[in-house]
């Protein structure tokens, strides 16, 4: 999915007459959906959407996949491997036939909520969005003493409260889930066995394209370096030069290529790249990702982490 097919899908959801449902995500694993009032709920929605569009649809911004995410920062990604049980949570909540209970002041605590599960949309068209809760907007009564207006004075506030602000750290919709803040999404579902299991498949192909002479030195390091593990998971799906272009013309161009013809090394008969080092094989991934550009105006090299395609504009 693009951006302008992920705008597209995303205004299917938050029309004005779009509902919401908001759930909380408790500290053992348990989900419950929060009973807000009308008014608040409303007020909540508002929240979000303008979140939505300040965050999501409005900034120039590329979708580009998980597996192939780079050093870019103004990115959505796409996740695009195997989904981990984990990653069930939105599934559940999008479920009407789940049994999800009603959130208890007094059997879950306000304490006990880590995350925020929010829902917008309608029967046919829904996006759910997670955003993870900071403690600082749990407040509790025994940290201090917090205060509100009572007419023309000031009381005490007697309950724990909770202090809700916009925010996405990541949201599926359409089946597909897209991720703000990476990091976040790789520490809580522990991506690493996923992104290994992807890896190992990829180098597989790697293996019988003929390409590469010793690919058992690529398994070596997809265990010690998960980056280098994901750069590796659907190479073979997304490279422009695996299988794609001759054996014979990628190495004749990696040997007279100025960032490439110094470190990476070939066989006895020059007919298959070896790979000895950890900068010959970065260089590697480079080099099947097509990341080695040449200027047609200039004749300078480039290596070039975005690589969008540009149509042939022929005057009619």
């Amino acid at each position: 999915m693009n951006k302008q097919e992920l705008t597209i899908a995303i205004n299917q959801c938050i029309t004005e007459r779009s509902g919401i449902e908001i759930f909380f995500g408790l500290k053992n694993g348990e989900l419950r959906k929060a009973n807000f009032l009308a008014d608040t709920q409303q007020e909540i929605k508002g929240l979000f959407v303008q979140e939505i569009r300040s965050k999501i649809i409005e900034p120039n911004t590329s979708v580009i996949d998980f597996s192939s995410a780079d050093q870019r920062k103004d990115v959505i990604i796409q996740y695009d491997l195997d989904e981990t049980e984990g990653m069930q949570i939105f599934n559940t909540v999008l479920d009407a036939e789940a049994e999800i209970q009603l959130f208890s002041f007094d059997n879950d605590g306000i304490s006990n909520i880590c995350y925020f599960l929010v829902i917008i949309g309608d029967e046919n068209h829904q996006i759910v969005i997670y955003k993870q809760l900071a403690s600082i907007n749990i407040y509790k009564k025994n940290s201090g003493l917090f205060v509100r207006r009572a007419d023309n004075e000031f009381t005490k506030v007697e309950e724990d409260f909770l202090r809700i602000t916009p925010g996405i750290d990541f949201f599926k919709i359409d089946g597909n889930i897209f991720i703000i803040n990476l990091k976040l999404f790789e520490q809580l579902f522990n991506l690493y066995n996923v992104v290994l299991r992807a890896a190992i498949a990829q180098i597989e192909i790697i293996n019988r394209s003929g390409l590469v002479e010793n690919t058992d030195s690529l398994l070596e390091d997809i265990e010690k370096n998960v980056s280098f593990a994901k750069q590796l998971s659907k190479i073979t799906e997304t490279s422009p030069v695996l299988n794609k272009v001759p054996n014979p013309s990628v190495i004749a161009f990696a040997q007279t290529h100025p960032a490439l013809k110094n470190v990476i090394k070939y066989s006895d008969d020059k007919t298959k790249i070896k790979l000895t080092t950890k900068k010959s094989k970065l260089l590697f991934v480079k080099l099947l990702n097509d990341d080695y550009l040449t200027s047609e105006l200039t004749k300078l090299y480039y290596d070039s982490l975005a690589k969008d395609t540009i149509p042939d504009n022929n005057d009619e």
